[in-house]
């Protein structure tokens, strides 16, 4: 199975409402919670979203590892009448899913990649987001979504065209990564603590396709080592050759890498196991995320 990372970053809002709801757990476990609760959400069409609802719950010791997300799709089934000898249409709803995944200790959600349910990979993660955003503004608490990301694409993009345009770093404040970056942890932190700042927006461009981004840069390498463990986005516009008319575009969140997994979950089997194979899966797949530091006991303040 193939599988999206995407990691959860959380955040304070400034703007305190009124009647704020109070949690006595984690932030990733009130996420739990309130997914259980709140499975559906609708966009009411907005474009760069989907409608999404969850199911097929499974924890343990009150702690969500395992999920299914799907869609509502109405499509025309090819129907025969045998009284009346005919065939026709009808519409039916189908709700095609994928399994979801969710590491509570790395703020991290896993979820399978099936491009026939979900052909848009940045549409969910941003619907994702804004429907924890909805749920936590209660909780004077919001979220920033990003995936797991591999620096080979970005270099890659680098070395196929010739005209560097424009690149956006957009980075988030720390509040998981451990020993993941400690230099760009100190930086982040001190920008956070002058500015009270929740991320960092960077962007660099020359109007002529003459950037010049170098992997030898220990700067950009450090940004993009935290955008990697799902700490930010990047973005990159170039052109392979001078005449081309349109530029090209590769971001890390539209077009997000994925990670392989030997394992294979089916949803008609026993929790018991369903539970060992999601076990099995995150050994698999935390060397590509792992920040080698647990959440379980977060400070009084960032409740």
């Amino acid at each position: 199975m193939d599988f999206y990372i995407i990691r959860l970053s959380f955040n304070i809002l400034e703007q305190k409402k009124l009647s704020k709801k109070k949690y006595d757990c984690t932030r990733m476990e009130l996420v739990e919670k309130l997914l259980i609760d709140n499975y559906e959400y609708t966009t009411n069409k907005k474009r760069g979203f989907v409608s999404f609802h969850l199911g097929n719950f499974i924890s343990k010791d009150s702690k969500l590892y395992f999920a299914t997300i799907g869609i509502n799709k109405i499509l025309d089934m090819p129907k025969f009448d045998t009284t009346e000898k005919i065939h026709y249409k009808k519409p039916d709803i189908l709700s095609p899913w994928v399994t979801f995944l969710v590491d509570r200790s790395e703020q991290v959600f896993i979820i399978e990649k099936n491009t026939s349910v979900f052909p848009k990979f940045e549409s969910l993660s941003n619907s994702i987001q804004e429907h924890l955003n909805n749920l936590l503004a209660d909780y004077d608490l919001s979220v920033s979504i990003a995936p797991v990301s591999s620096t080979t694409d970005f270099w890659k993009f680098i070395s196929e065209n010739e005209y560097l345009y424009k690149m956006n770093l957009e980075l988030f404040m720390p509040n998981l990564f451990g020993e993941t970056n400690k230099s760009a942890e100190r930086i982040l932190s001190e920008v956070k603590e002058i500015y009270n700042a929740n991320t960092i927006s960077s962007q660099i461009k020359n109007t002529e396709g003459r950037l010049r981004i170098s992997e030898n840069d220990s700067g950009i390498k450090t940004w993009l080592d935290w955008i990697g463990k799902g700490g930010g986005k990047w973005v990159l516009w170039g052109k392979k050759y001078k005449n081309k008319k349109r530029r090209n575009k590769l971001s890390s969140t539209k077009d997000a890498k994925t990670f392989s997994s030997s394992i294979d979950i089916e949803i008609n089997q026993d929790k018991s196991i369903i539970q060992k194979l999601v076990e099995s899966v995150f050994i698999e797949l935390r060397k590509f995320y792992s920040t080698e530091i647990h959440i379980e006991n977060e400070d009084e303040e960032q409740k």
